[in-house]
């Protein structure tokens, strides 16, 4: 509904299951306590879309680049290699450390690639936390209507430097959910 509304009018999402006692109390609850925030907000939104970029690591790929750019993880591997299961088990733990701390590596410098990328074709950007363990990034970003091409271009643009490593979605336009404050005050009980 959301989305067939914005796609003519500028929209503030409001949270999921959000329900009032009727016209009344959503104008007096809802809309009088907040009306300042609200317009605020209806200006800010306007002529303005979200659009949604995830990308997801080829867990595969990205282990092998990780074993072969990082000398200690290699040496660990061999070891482990040579040694029986039993006498291996803390360089197993140990190797699961280094792995997990150059994933998030990779994840940072890859979420910063991206927003270095697309953040100055927009007006603001939201990075989520991903979804998944070969999650890569979630970012969010608010963008003029008339700049969704440039964008997605851009997005193009930032596919094709990663290359392989990560497979991009792209979502959108969307209405503007991570940009909009739906933390209105406490008068408006079905916000608390």
């Amino acid at each position: 509904v959301l989305e067939e509304a914005s796609k003519s009018a500028t929209v503030i999402p409001v949270r999921f299951g959000t329900v009032m006692d009727g016209d009344t109390a959503v104008r007096e609850a809802l809309l009088a306590p907040n009306a300042e925030r609200l317009a605020e907000q209806l200006r800010d939104l306007s002529g303005r879309v979200q659009l949604n970029i995830k990308g997801d690591y080829d867990e595969q790929r990205l282990l092998r680049e990780i074993v072969r750019a990082s000398p200690p993880i290699s040496a660990l591997r061999e070891r482990i290699g040579r040694l029986p299961d039993a006498a291996a088990y803390y360089d197993r733990i140990r190797i699961g450390e280094l792995v997990a701390a150059e994933i998030d590596a990779h994840r940072q410098q890859d979420e910063e690639l991206a927003l270095a990328r697309l953040e100055p074709l927009t007006v603001a950007a939201s990075a989520e936390p991903v979804a998944s363990e070969g999650g890569a990034f979630n970012l969010a970003f608010l963008v003029e209507a008339d700049a969704v091409d440039a964008f997605s271009q851009a997005v193009g643009f930032l596919r094709d430097e990663l290359g392989e490593r990560v497979t991009l979605r792209y979502v959108g336009p969307l209405p503007p959910y991570s940009f909009a404050d739906t933390d209105l005050s406490a008068e408006a009980e079905a916000w608390a």
